[in-house]
């Protein structure tokens, strides 16, 4: 069972109730693998779109370039 339980936690890392559970259970930190979550600036995100969906043939629902 050990081997097969995931648990996703999501906390706000901001404040003293944060700080309180990491001392009171320091394998929140030791244990875990922390992803920390920032906003990423827009040009970023069509970057990684763009090279992720190349070759790629998408109908977005409005007129093509060519047909205007």
């Amino acid at each position: 069972m050990r081997e097969n339980l995931h648990l996703a936690m999501a906390m706000n890392p901001v404040g003293e109730e944060f700080r309180s559970r990491v001392r009171n259970f320091p394998s929140i930190v030791n244990c875990s693998a922390i992803d920390w979550f920032h906003p990423w600036p827009e040009d970023a995100l069509l970057e990684v779109a763009t090279h992720k969906f190349e070759g790629f043939k998408m109908d977005m629902g409005g007129k093509d370039k060519e047909e205007e």
